[in-house]
């Protein structure tokens, strides 16, 4: 299976420690993480990190502040970024993981922050689910601020969250969340604005982890996975000339010769002169395993290495040919 956590980390630089304590303690294949506040690129030992910052403020005439969004993938998974998008509200990035048998498997983490209208702010709620991804393999996870009691039973439901359940009913999602559980717990008040969904046919594999320096709780989902393996260099075996024995080899083939000069057909003549040859080799010649070429030794070795190596090795040669003046 593979192990998927999504925390609202209230600010990276913050708690950086902890989430990199809990992705150690937990062993955490993806964190799909809100809040980021980064300005910077995100950068964690072992794994590929996706991240959208916030590049737009969210009120006119302010500065950027908070938001953004990443996704931490561990680097021997096979991943690759599809989409990023941001408004005044949003965020949001979306990868693919490649699995070893079987569909890729789409994630998407979104954060919306909890949108008030008023005079002091002028914010706009762009948040569309219907722009969501959805499918057989496809895992919607974040921050959304908005409120069912089919995923939160402790705040009262809004009309955003009476939207994104009557989405999730249509495309066959559910909420993966238990919903006696609160994520976020601010003061006496407790309220669940994080959620996984996750396809209706695929059993619900959920938990929440002990908090990691923010208001908000880590959520994780195991979700099935056949992991991606790299096929092993096939190595055949190959004659060892230099531990021959070349006596004991002519002396299979003297005993054998006479047999087959008898033999009044040529074409026979010929197959029975080429499995003497074989069989006196096999009895005389020692066989090992063919060493492997530089690239079925290096993992990280290509079709577009090869031909960038090839086009450095070109170049080479028309310099050492070229003339100078």
């Amino acid at each position: 299976s593979l192990k998927i956590v999504s925390v609202n980390c209230g600010n990276w630089g913050s708690s950086r420690s902890e989430i990199m304590e809990g992705l150690k303690a937990h062993d955490i294949d993806i964190l799909c993480m809100q809040e980021t506040w980064a300005r910077t690129v995100i950068t964690v030992p072992g794994y590929t990190v996706y991240q959208q910052n916030r590049t737009i403020a969210r009120k006119q005439g302010r500065t950027i502040a908070g938001g953004g969004v990443a996704i931490l993938c561990k680097e021997a998974l096979r991943t690759l970024q599809t989409t990023t998008y941001v408004d005044r509200v949003t965020e949001r990035i979306d990868i693919i993981v490649r699995q070893g048998n079987g569909p890729s498997i789409h994630i998407c983490n979104v954060y919306r922050p909890p949108v008030k209208s008023s005079p002091e702010d002028d914010s706009i709620d762009d948040f569309d689910e219907t722009e969501l991804p959805c499918g057989q393999n496809t895992y919607v996870v974040g921050a959304f601020h908005l409120h069912h009691k089919c995923w939160d039973t402790f705040a009262a439901g809004d009309k955003g969250g009476e939207r994104l359940y009557t989405w999730m009913c249509e495309v066959g999602m559910k909420p993966w969340n238990d919903r006696e559980e609160a994520t976020r717990l601010s003061g006496d008040q407790r309220s669940s604005p994080d959620v996984i969904f996750g396809p209706c046919n695929v059993k619900a594999d959920w938990e929440m982890l002990e908090n990691w320096n923010s208001d908000h709780s880590p959520i994780q989902a195991l979700i099935p996975f056949s992991p991606h393996k790299e096929n092993a260099p096939v190595r055949k075996k190959v004659w060892c000339w230099s531990k021959a024995d070349w006596n004991k080899y002519n002396a299979e083939l003297d005993k054998k010769v006479p047999m087959f000069l008898r033999c009044k057909q040529p074409l026979e003549s010929i197959y029975r002169l080429t499995a003497t040859i074989l069989e006196a080799a096999k009895c005389a010649i020692p066989r090992k395993l063919q060493s492997l070429t530089a690239r079925q030794t290096k993992c990280w070795w290509t079709e577009e290495v090869e031909q960038l190596i090839l086009k450095r090795n070109n170049l080479i040669k028309r310099m050492q040919k070229a003339t100078y003046v």
